[in-house]
């Protein structure tokens, strides 16, 4: 199932970690999950990558920390660089 989110929040948690906030569009729901599970962002030039959700089971947000990796093949340097709160995605 694919699901359009909007960025709601960018937090640094820690030197090269930032935590993501997304939220379903038009405010709605978001579909349940259990501790461990991971979704899979899609972002721009065909970048699919999958993180693990690190907020409890809250079906208004899911949220996600990205490590900014040196040797990373796009997505967590894309992440860091250049998503913007409000911005599309999923």
């Amino acid at each position: 199932m694919q699901i359009r989110a909007r960025l709601k929040s960018i937090r640094e948690e820690a030197d090269g970690i930032c935590s993501f906030e997304f939220r379903e569009r038009n405010g709605n729901p978001l579909p349940d999950f259990d501790p461990g599970a991971h979704i899979d962002l899609f972002l721009p030039a065909g970048l699919v990558r999958s993180y693990s959700l690190c907020n409890p089971s809250d079906r208004t947000k899911y949220i996600v920390a990205v490590n900014r990796d040196t040797k990373s093949r796009g997505g967590s340097t894309h992440m860091h660089q250049t998503l913007r709160v409000g911005g599309g995605l999923m």
